[in-house]
């Protein structure tokens, strides 16, 4: 259920203003780091 909650969370931002004021390499970091706290979330 969490790691749902930060898919989404991940979709919303890909579609904001902010997502594409970073670098590749900031968005690929910040997706990732997004998605790793869903799945940590979603073991606990």
């Amino acid at each position: 259920m969490k790691s749902l909650k930060a898919k989404e969370i991940v979709s919303v931002l890909m579609e904001s203003a902010f997502y594409f004021d970073l670098s590749p390499e900031e968005r690929l970091c910040l997706v990732r780091y997004l998605l790793s706290v869903g799945q940590s979330s979603a073991e606990a």
